[in-house]
């Protein structure tokens, strides 16, 4: 059978089709999944967490990625927040990964960093991809919502999940960005210790 396969250019074509929607179909599940696991969730036993820790771990699961668009990332000390480590870590790989996909015939120059901000710590990781018009800065945080074909590989629930993940956190995330000049995704996340996450939890 895979010897027919190799000599017949038009069923060698359909195998690759067929496999290519199976892995979209997969991460497509997948990705609902954790959305509405997410929507269900309650607010995070808040746990000391070293963002350190979280972004180094976020750009090892990428390391593939990273090496095959030759990305440049520079990441600034960072402070320790209450939640959940695994949470945060998905943030910041989903958006470091949007960075990845999305960065235009250049190479991706990621930089990630942080300052404070009142009672809150401003997490910023800006790109120098090709930028996202102003009119869909906020339907990107929706599921499903994607701005480029089927070429790039995503099922549109990455940045809906980095949202559900900092309003578990009683944080928020918003971009700005313009065409031509790359893009900043911000996220904020409360500096004041576990006091809130216990006063949201439910008892």
């Amino acid at each position: 059978q895979s010897e027919a396969i190799r000599e017949d250019p038009n069923l060698l074509e359909y195998v690759h089709f067929v496999s290519s929607a199976a892995g979209r179909m997969s991460a497509l599940v997948s990705g609902m999944l954790r959305y509405f696991n997410l929507l269900g969730a309650e607010t995070p036993f808040p746990i000391p967490v070293d963002m350190n820790a979280v972004v180094q771990t976020a750009l090892a699961n990428l390391h593939l990625s990273i090496e095959e668009t030759a990305a440049a990332i520079v990441t600034s000390t960072l402070p320790e927040v209450y939640g959940d480590q695994t949470q945060l870590t998905e943030l910041v790989q989903n958006i470091v990964l949007n960075s990845l996909k999305y960065c235009g015939a250049q190479p991706p120059q990621i930089h990630i960093w942080c300052e404070r901000s009142g009672k809150q710590f401003l997490f910023s990781i800006q790109d120098n991809g090709p930028g996202i018009e102003q009119s869909y800065h906020e339907s990107i945080f929706t599921p499903f919502k994607r701005l480029h074909d089927r070429s790039i590989p995503g099922a549109g629930l990455g940045l809906a999940i980095c949202r559900q993940i900092a309003d578990l956190h009683h944080g928020r995330i918003w971009v700005e960005s313009e065409l031509g000049h790359g893009t900043t995704f911000h996220f904020a996340l409360p500096s004041d210790g576990p006091e809130e996450f216990f006063k949201h939890r439910k008892s």
